[in-house]
C-alpha cells in the first residue's frame, strides 16, 4: 500500500504544470517523412531548417532519443542520413542544437600536412581545403556544419568506384564528377553507417493501437474519456485526475492541467530537465529514453525512466519505472503516468494501450 500511495503522489506532482512563465519563443510545427517513417520537430527542425535541410542533413533516421554521449553525460539526440543533431539545453539559443562530430567517429584526424598553395589553411588541424572542396564548405554552412578538415584530399573506394574525398570534424566531402557543379560535391551518410553499426538500444518506441473492449473512464469534468482493463480498479482524485491500477500494483494516473499557449517542446524539455536532476523527490532517477510520437493525431512525447524509491523499510533503494506519455490538446495537458516493476512488460503494453486511449473533449 506504501508503493502505491508513494506512486500516486509521484504521478500527480509530475503531472503539474512547472512551466509557468515560461516565455521561450514558440517552436517549429512537427514535420513528417514518408521515406524514412521519421519525423522532426521543436528546435531541431528550426535548426535542420535553417542549415540546409534534406541536402545538407538528411532525412530523419530516429525520432528523438536520450543517448550517453562522448562526454559521459546523456543528451536528447536525433541521427538524421548526414547528421546527428544534439540537444545542449545548457547553452542559450540557436547554440544550444549542435552536431556530432562523425568525421571524427569514422576516422581519426591525419597528422598534419601543412600549408598549400592556393588553399585555405587551417593551423587548428594542421590541414587545408580549397577547390570545389572550400566552395562547398563555405556555401553550406562553414565550421559550424562541418569542422575543421582532419585530412587532406584523398582517393577512397565508394560502391566499388574510386573518388576523392575530404574528411572534416563532421562529414565527409565527396568529389563526384559525373555530377555537374555544384552538385558534384556530396556529403557521406555517416548517419546511416554509425547507426547500423551500433548495437540497437531499448527505445520507448511507438505507441500500440488503443486499448479497446475495456472499461470506459469518463473524466466527471468533461475533459477527455480513455479505456482501461477489465479487472483493473478506478479511482477519481480530488483534482479530477484518475488512477487505475492493476491487482499487481502496476497502473497510470490520467492527470489533466491547464497550459493555454504552450508548446509540447516547451513541455518536453522542462520535463526532461527535471528528471535528469541527480537528486530528485523521493530518490534518484535515472533516465531510460526519450521519444516524439503521437496520440491519435497529437503530436506526443514519452518518458521512460527508473525511480529509485528509499522509502523502503530497510532503506534501500528499490527500482520502479515510470512510462510517462504526454500531449497537448484543447489549451490543456494530457499526461499518462505509468508505473510498473521494470520487468513487467505485459503492464507495461496495457499502460501504453490505456494512454493511446486518451480522447480530449
Amino acid at each position: 500500500m506504501r508503493r502505491r500511495a508513494t506512486l500516486m503522489l509521484l504521478a500527480i506532482v509530475m503531472a503539474l504544470p512547472w512551466w509557468v512563465g515560461d516565455a521561450r519563443p514558440a517552436a517549429a510545427a512537427e514535420r513528417c517523412f514518408a521515406e524514412t517513417g521519421q519525423c522532426i520537430g521543436g528546435r531541431f527542425l528550426d535548426y535542420w531548417d535553417a542549415h540546409g535541410g534534406l541536402a545538407i542533413n538528411g532525412y530523419p533516421l530516429t525520432g528523438e532519443q536520450v543517448e550517453q554521449l562522448e562526454d559521459g553525460k546523456q543528451y536528447t539526440v536525433q541521427w538524421f542520413e548526414r547528421v546527428r543533431l544534439e540537444y545542449h539545453p545548457e547553452n542559450p539559443a540557436p547554440n544550444d542544437v549542435l552536431l556530432g562530430q562523425f568525421g571524427r567517429a569514422i576516422r581519426a584526424a591525419d597528422p598534419p600536412t601543412g600549408p598549400q598553395p592556393g588553399r585555405r589553411f587551417f593551423s587548428e588541424t594542421g590541414h587545408a581545403m580549397g577547390g570545389d572542396f572550400l566552395a562547398y564548405w563555405e556555401r553550406n554552412g562553414g565550421l559550424p556544419q562541418f569542422g575543421f578538415p582532419i585530412s587532406a584530399e584523398l582517393v577512397e573506394t565508394l560502391g566499388g568506384k574510386p573518388y576523392t574525398v575530404q574528411y572534416t570534424e563532421r562529414a565527409r566531402f565527396e568529389l563526384h564528377p559525373e555530377h555537374a557543379a555544384p552538385s558534384n560535391v556530396l556529403l557521406g551518410q555517416f548517419g546511416r553507417q554509425i547507426l547500423d553499426s551500433q548495437p540497437t538500444p531499448a527505445g520507448c518506441g511507438p505507441l500500440p493501437a488503443p486499448l479497446t473492449g475495456g472499461q470506459t473512464y469518463s473524466d466527471p469534468r468533461g475533459r477527455f474519456t480513455a479505456q482501461f482493463p477489465h479487472g483493473w480498479s478506478a479511482r477519481t482524485e480530488a483534482d479530477g485526475n484518475v488512477s487505475v491500477v492493476a491487482a499487481s500494483g502496476a497502473g497510470v494516473t490520467l492527470a489533466v492541467a491547464d497550459a493555454p499557449g504552450r508548446q509540447i517542446d516547451e513541455y518536453k524539455d522542462q520535463i526532461l530537465g527535471q528528471v535528469q536532476e541527480p537528486v530528485a523527490t523521493n530518490g534518484r532517477f535515472e533516465l531510460l529514453c526519450v521519444a516524439r510520437l503521437r496520440v491519435g493525431q497529437y503530436p506526443a512525447y514519452r518518458l521512460r525512466f527508473i525511480h529509485n524509491r528509499t522509502d523502503t523499510p530497510d532503506g534501500r533503494p528499490v527500482p520502479e519505472e515510470i512510462d510517462r506519455i504526454f500531449f497537448l490538446a484543447n489549451g490543456r495537458s494530457f499526461n499518462a503516468n505509468g508505473f510498473l516493476e521494470p520487468d513487467d512488460d505485459a503492464a507495461r503494453g496495457q499502460i501504453e494501450a490505456v494512454a493511446a486511449s486518451i480522447v480530449p473533449k
